[in-house]
């Protein structure tokens, strides 16, 4: 098995790596589009319970181990696609969350004024979250890992041969079909994630800021369904709250990775 996994061209390996992270996935959206195509204008809300997360965290971790054995015997692994975790690298992770939030909301408020019909609400989800505190934590550490080793890593890193367009477009083309499953409300949100992620890492060849902004993103996301009620203002005084912890938050990691910048030089200067 290692002989035949270490002789193929790096084209059968991407295939095989694609197929494995998300081919099931992709089997799942296409069959979805398919038969609810023109059929169901009002889908029913999707229901996520401790139980699923549990088994999808499962699953993530043992697909993870599998495709990195795989890389292992290929010569890769996540450090060759950026997945160094540092303060640095933090910070910049938390600004890239707030760039996505404030471009989808940008996004989401044109195309609700130009076509009210079909994007009636920027904030309009299909999730009901049934989730407890701690598994909102667990599947927002896990998930991000697994999903940006292919889109920002994996999918990028394979494809820079063919320019930096065709990496970045055909990794948010397959992000964004992926989570079709969320509606309309994919384009708004998950398109021009794909295309910010994919420059980013593009531009710096650094997993970790996707990973920080990610989980940062499903944080927000599933505390929000959790924890905002439907009164006047809520969401308003939520996203504000949200604002001023995340702008707390990358003045401490800007200030560990200053004072650990200077440890360094200290450490490197002539005695």
């Amino acid at each position: 098995m290692k002989a035949l996994i270490r002789k193929l061209p790096p084209a059968a390996e991407f295939f095989l790596v694609v197929f494995l992270f998300v081919g099931v996935t992709i089997i799942s959206r296409t069959r979805m589009l398919i038969n609810g195509f023109g059929h169901q204008p009002n889908p029913a809300p999707i229901h996520v319970p401790n139980s699923g997360v549990i088994w999808q965290a499962v699953f993530e971790l043992l697909l993870l181990g599998v495709i990195l054995w795989i890389g292992r015997i290929r010569g890769w692994s996540l450090k060759t696609f950026g997945l160094r975790p540092s303060w640095k690298w933090t910070v910049v992770g938390v600004l890239l969350f707030f760039a996505v939030g404030l471009t989808a909301r940008f996004i989401g408020a044109i195309l609700s004024a130009l076509f009210p019909a079909l994007f009636p609400s920027i904030v309009q989800t299909r999730i009901v979250s049934e989730l407890s505190l701690p598994f909102i934590v667990l599947i927002s550490a896990i998930n991000p890992v697994f999903e940006e080793s292919l889109w920002g890593g994996y999918f990028v890193h394979s494809l820079k041969r063919y320019g930096m367009w065709t990496a970045v477009l055909a990794s948010t083309f397959l992000r964004t079909f992926c989570h079709a499953h969320l509606g309309i409300g994919a384009l708004v949100s998950i398109l021009p994630m794909g295309v910010i992620y994919g420059l980013v890492y593009w531009r710096w060849r650094q997993l970790w800021p996707l990973v920080v902004a990610h989980s940062l993103q499903m944080l927000f996301a599933l505390l929000g369904m959790r924890y905002v009620t439907p009164a006047a203002g809520s969401q308003s005084r939520y996203e504000v709250s949200w604002f001023v912890i995340g702008f707390a938050g990358a003045l401490i990691c800007a200030l560990m990775a200053w004072r650990n910048r200077e440890d360094k030089d200290h450490e490197s200067a002539p005695a």
